[in-house]
């Protein structure tokens, strides 16, 4: 299939394309690179790195059109099945490649769970809708607290090869219903049109999802398209005065290095913002479509610029992976002498790859010659990196040995031995739920109905159904269970007591959203947050319709959060927030009872269980810095996790009875006083950082009920 056989007057052809390769592109593309891996190793000066990225989109939209339009120009036609067989030879091989010795890497490094994870990221990755299946991953809060997967960079090429798929059908359109004269005009009205578009939609789905947005095809497609508007408007902007030209390149190019090095994690992303790298990207395209010594292209042409730009692919595929699994291995980032000494292995082995798989098949006679065999060689790469990845997710589907589900203890005695055999425990014991599934150990009821209202929703309360109870449904007596995604963790234990002294539990929380009176950032579109405050104004509206005879109030960080500029919070600033929240609840008539933070991990708890070979007992927390007794001690104040202080929590119980509230420890029904160990009574107690499996829950519930009884508020009826 061809797109088209109409001919082309000689001064319709780009001046650029009679020299063929454009080498300041390809040095354009080292720039685009060097703050990627920057950003990705955490490197200064390139906080704002990513967008890099959109660099190379606008590079591919001119590249690929370009070449598509060169064809045509010059052989009165462009062959379809020609283009996607030199897509299949410049992305399939590599690419695959990376994906294979990922996954495998990952199931010798991360333990079998924690590569099922990245086998199913590598079958995303394999068949181009990883900016799909990331942005699912990241918008769903569970998953989005874990580390990064080591292919979450394969998200810009399946939006690259979804915009082929569809670009070069377009181009064929309009070689059919137009002339050649009319046709690059009627390109660049579609593709301004195109460009425009995505350009007021990146705004606008922004300000309501930043990850939709940062992961969208439609959003990126307008970058590409501005590509490909330069690509069709070459021939004219080969007229550039080259006095002008030269200087509206370095323009661009140093708009470019200013946002990569101005921008940061907190830059409201894609947005308005991506408008300017991108059409600064643009700009260096176009003005070097005109030659002049003293434009930007002299120094992107010199070959050790170009050189790096052409090794930008492997670089791009290989350098990602390296740092993810060294970071995953370890459970945070490593130290800047070892992010810098990483960068050693990511070149020799992109440069390896190049030498060795990229280039020897993209200029492969044997593949070239017979365009069948190109398409039958990339269906054989897909399915044996599908194969493989099979192979993989099977081996991490396989579990230990398993025993009952232990019934839950009857007291802080039985408890308490419990805990005292675990911290024993040196090998993994057989587990009631195998770590394969422990991922999936969480509240379910909450997370299926909806009534854990997501961080990502643009309104207080989402879509949050109407009926959210639990318990005993039918019961006359209401307890509340507000507060954030760990309010919802504690739904198991509170659903059973509820069963048992005959109240229903009105679940009232979402997830990411604190709750002392703070105006706090938003996570989800990195933006000052509105929704949140919302929230919590419904929330104490929703109890004081309820009447509850109690509501329990459960927080993560308990404030320690960042405020509505994006700065910490001060530990007594969040203590009076969090105590004037427990105010306005007891306002309302209820008793109000605090329950203390769980036990937060200082690493992987999965992983670590998997992969640790000096006894289990290296999982566990120390019990020191896990009560709020300890927490502003400074062997404790900062915590590894989250890379905040703790100070704050030493002055919570204070700040919660002086308002009126009950504040209830919770350390005991997780640590003895020297450790919170990891897996207790064949369970595993936490399935991540920060929350605590349901089983778990279940299991330390008639305690849990003891404790607030203790504290003068008895669940029962009697």
């Amino acid at each position: 299939m061809t797109l088209g056989t109409v001919d082309t007057p000689r001064a319709h052809v780009d001046r650029t394309t009679e020299h063929g390769f454009r080498r300041d592109v390809e040095g354009l593309r080292a720039i685009a690179i060097a703050t990627v891996v920057c950003w990705h190793f955490q490197l200064p000066p390139f906080t704002g790195g990513y967008v890099g990225v959109d660099v190379f989109f606008v590079i591919s939209g001119f590249v690929i059109t370009r070449l598509l339009l060169r064809e045509r120009e010059q052989t009165s036609g462009t062959s379809l099945g020609g283009f996607y067989a030199r897509r299949i030879r410049r992305i399939l091989p590599a690419g695959a490649l990376t994906i294979v010795v990922t996954v495998i890497a990952s199931y010798l490094l991360l333990g079998s769970v924690r590569a099922g994870q990245v086998a199913h990221d590598g079958i995303a990755a394999s068949l181009f809708y990883a900016n799909v299946h990331f942005a699912h991953a990241q918008n769903s809060y569970l998953l989005s607290s874990a580390l990064p997967s080591p292919l979450v960079h394969f998200w810009s090429l399946s939006i690259e090869e979804q915009f082929y798929l569809v670009w070069p059908t377009v181009l064929f359109a309009l070689a059919i219903s137009f002339g050649a004269t009319i046709h690059r005009h009627a390109m660049a009205i579609v593709l301004g049109v195109v460009t425009l578009g995505s350009f007021a939609l990146s705004t606008w789905m922004t300000s309501h999802n930043a990850t939709n947005a940062y992961y969208s095809s439609l959003i990126r497609a307008g970058e590409l398209a501005l590509g490909a508007l330069v690509a069709a408007l070459a021939p004219q902007l080969t007229n550039l005065p080259r006095a002008a030209s030269a200087v509206l390149g370095w323009i661009g190019v140093a708009v470019v290095l200013a946002t990569a090095m101005l921008y940061n994690s907190q830059t409201n992303y894609p947005g308005l913002a991506v408008t300017v790298p991108v059409v600064a990207t643009a700009v260096i395209i176009a003005c070097g479509c005109t030659t002049s010594a003293r434009s930007p292209t002299t120094l992107l042409s010199l070959a050790p610029v170009a050189a790096l730009g052409a090794l930008s692919y492997s670089l791009y595929l290989w350098h990602w992976p390296l740092f993810a699994l060294v970071q995953l291995r370890l459970g945070h980032a490593p130290s800047w002498p070892w992010r810098v000494a990483l960068l050693i292995p990511a070149v020799l082995l992109a440069i390896t790859s190049y030498r060795l798989v990229e280039q020897p098949i993209r200029s492969s006679r044997r593949l070239s010659d017979r365009r069948g065999r190109t398409f039958a060689f990339g269906a054989t790469l897909v399915a044996g990196t599908l194969a493989v990845i099979a192979l993989c997710n099977a081996v991490a589907g396989a579990s230990g040995p398993t025993v009952a589900v232990p019934r839950p203890a009857v007291d802080a005695a039985q408890l308490s031995a419990a805990l005292s055999a675990a911290s024993r425990t040196i090998s993994l014991p057989a587990l009631a739920v195998p770590l394969s599934q422990v991922g999936n150990d969480v509240p379910f009821d909450g997370f299926d109905r909806g009534c854990l209202v997501p961080f990502t929703a643009s309104t207080a309360t989402g879509n949050r159904p109407h009926d959210c109870f639990f318990g005993d449904t039918t019961a006359a007596r209401t307890l509340v269970l507000y507060g954030d995604s760990n309010a919802d963790m504690w739904l198991g234990a509170f659903d059973q007591l509820g069963r048992r002294e005959h109240f229903r539990v009105a679940l009232v929380a979402r997830a990411s959203c604190q709750v002392p009176n703070l105006a706090l950032w938003d996570p989800a579109a990195h933006a000052p947050g509105t929704a949140c405050t919302a929230f919590r104004r419904w929330a104490v509206a929703e109890v004081a319709r309820l009447h509850p005879f109690a509501t329990v109030v459960v927080d993560y960080e308990y404030g320690l959060r960042w405020d509505y500029r994006h700065q910490p919070v001060a530990p007594q600033t969040a203590v009076d927030a969090f105590g004037t929240t427990v105010r306005r609840l007891a306002m309302t008539g209820t008793r109000v009872v605090v329950l203390g933070m769980a036990p937060a991990m200082f690493t992987d708890p999965i992983q670590c269980l998997q992969t640790h070979t000096g006894g289990i007992g290296a999982c566990a927390s120390p019990v020191k810095c896990l009560t709020p007794s300890f927490r502003a001690t400074p062997l404790c104040a900062f915590d590894p996790a989250t890379g905040r202080t703790w100070a704050q929590l030493a002055l919570l119980p204070g700040a919660v009875r002086s308002v009126g509230g009950t504040y209830v420890d919770v350390s005991s029904l997780f640590c003895t006083t020297t450790a919170c160990p990891p897996v207790v009574d064949h369970l595993i107690v936490n399935f991540d950082l920060r929350h605590v499996t349901q089983h778990y829950t279940e299991y330390v519930a008639p305690v849990l009920s003891a404790l607030i009884s203790a504290a003068g508020v008895p669940l029962g009826a009697g």
